[in-house]
């Protein structure tokens, strides 16, 4: 997957963040939050996806995320 984001300097605590909303992880990667999901396997609570590469992840509620103000997807099959 290609992405292009403009980042702007809104940070927000994981839990300001709307169910379906966009954030930047720490290394700049393009994230969706998703409602709490418990791993059938090692009973981890994943609250995220990934969107570079498709892996469920979890953020404290109190961890602060950047809030980008543009931004475009693009999927290659």
């Amino acid at each position: 997957m290609r992405f292009d984001v403009e980042t702007s300097q809104d940070y927000r605590s994981f839990d300001g963040v709307g169910i379906g909303a966009i954030f930047l992880d720490d290394n700049g990667y393009p994230c969706i939050k998703i409602s709490d999901v418990r791993s059938c396997y090692d009973f981890d609570i994943y609250n995220c996806i990934r969107l570079s590469d498709g892996k469920p992840s979890h953020f404290q509620c109190d961890e602060q995320v950047c809030i980008p103000i543009t931004y475009s997807f693009k999927i290659n099959i």
